[in-house]
């Protein structure tokens, strides 16, 4: 089983430390949820996870693969994928060409095969739409499939940047901030999708400030604040531990 390792992660930024002795499991075939105040270094965790920047100590592992010095390709290759806090779609290409493009890393066909339109190529492209096509049916977005993905709407871009990251073929999926911005029938849809993933297989680690949301989608839950983790267990016993209640809420809060 590949599971998401985190030991001892650590990252500064000249004399400052954003974070600090992360030690964290994801594994495959669940939810994890990875939450804490505003500032409390969980982006820059998923930045190290996916190699955008370098530890300053610990390491990253998946399975029996050591990644704490790959670069972000490579860990891509490895198979870990991510959403961003900010939809980045191509906003002027179709919804089935932005999912396409998470198909890139599995071409085999070589470039000038494709430059020339040779006939391997062009069966691999065919399946490959083929393939995008049976992800927009599962995430319910076919009927869209020849609209540019701009158009769509906030809940429904969402979704597609999902589509095109478990295009990828991931055995973990890191998701940042995956229902900001939505209502409780959208996140409800959303959550609905990502316990199918979790289902086939996939490890899914969520970052999210939702914590009804977390606390309903995650069977582990960890918590951090100041750049350190603070917590981490069960959601129920995690939301009640007094040095997570303070730093949600001040330390007046976990005192009385």
């Amino acid at each position: 089983m590949s599971a998401l390792r985190l030991e001892g992660v650590s990252k500064s930024f000249g004399g400052l430390r954003a974070v600090s002795d992360i030690t964290l499991s994801t594994p495959v075939g669940k939810i994890t949820g990875l939450i804490g105040p505003n500032g409390a270094g969980k982006t820059t965790v998923i930045n190290l996870i996916t190699g955008t920047l370098s530890l300053t100590d610990g390491r990253v592992c998946l399975g029996d693969s050591d990644l704490t010095t790959a670069e972000p390709d490579a860990i891509a290759r490895h198979g870990i994928s991510r959403t961003f806090q900010n939809i980045r779609l191509l906003a002027e290409a179709t919804v089935l060409d932005n999912v396409m493009i998470g198909f890139h890393r599995h071409e085999k066909a070589s470039f000038v095969s494709g430059l020339l339109g040779l006939g391997a190529a062009r069966r691999e492209t065919a399946d490959i739409r083929a393939k995008s096509a049976e992800l927009l049916q599962r995430f319910g977005l076919l009927r869209y499939a020849d609209m540019p993905a701009g158009n769509l709407s906030y809940g429904h871009q969402r979704r597609v940047e999902m589509a095109r990251a478990v295009a990828t073929d991931p055995k973990i999926l890191l998701l940042d901030e995956p229902v900001a911005g939505m209502n409780d029938v959208e996140a409800g849809e959303l959550g609905d999708l990502y316990q199918e993933l979790a289902a086939s297989g996939i490890g899914l680690l969520m970052i999210e400030h939702n914590v009804r949301f977390v606390t309903r989608m995650c069977e582990h839950v960890y918590v951090m604040a100041s750049g350190r983790m603070i917590s981490e267990g069960r959601p129920g016993a995690v939301m009640q531990d007094p040095k997570v209640v303070a730093a949600y809420l001040g330390d007046k809060h976990a005192q009385g």
